[in-house]
């Protein structure tokens, strides 16, 4: 083999290892649909609701709160009054969910209308984070 050959099947390997280093999914990539810790949110706590959306990603800015299945977010709109939102509509505007005490259950937020789609899902007493749905929600479950 010659020596040109030789460099290039190194040439050809070494872009081959470096393409699938390249790729490697990070340590700290999400690997469940679970989101959220331990903690709750005054304002949803008092108004009674099972689930809280958040437009921002803390529980600063504006929110809306349900106490059941909602199956398509559409109709729907931040509180008035409760905080800043560029856009009104909850529907594909929420960061942020708290899954309150009062229901006992776990809160699903689901991509699609009808409970479709990718979702995420957080227990009882739990809040945080969308992942799978952030700005992309349009349903909501309890189980």
């Amino acid at each position: 083999m010659s020596i040109r050959k030789m460099a290039f099947a190194l040439v050809v390997a070494l872009a081959a290892i470096g393409s699938s280093v390249a790729v490697a999914t990070p340590a700290s990539a999400v690997n469940t649909h679970a989101v959220g810790h331990p903690g709750a949110e005054w304002r949803c706590d008092q108004g009674g609701y099972n689930v809280c959306l958040y437009y921002s990603t803390n529980t600063n800015g504006a929110y809306w709160g349900a106490g059941s299945w909602i199956s398509d977010l559409a109709p729907y709109q931040w509180f008035a009054g409760s905080g800043s939102a560029s856009n009104p509509n909850v529907k594909n505007n929420s960061n942020y969910m708290f899954c309150t005490l009062w229901t006992q259950n776990q809160c699903f937020s689901y991509w699609g209308e009808y409970w479709s789609g990718d979702y995420d899902y957080e227990a009882y007493g739990n809040i945080g984070q969308l992942w799978f749905t952030i700005n992309d929600n349009a349903s909501l479950s309890l189980s």
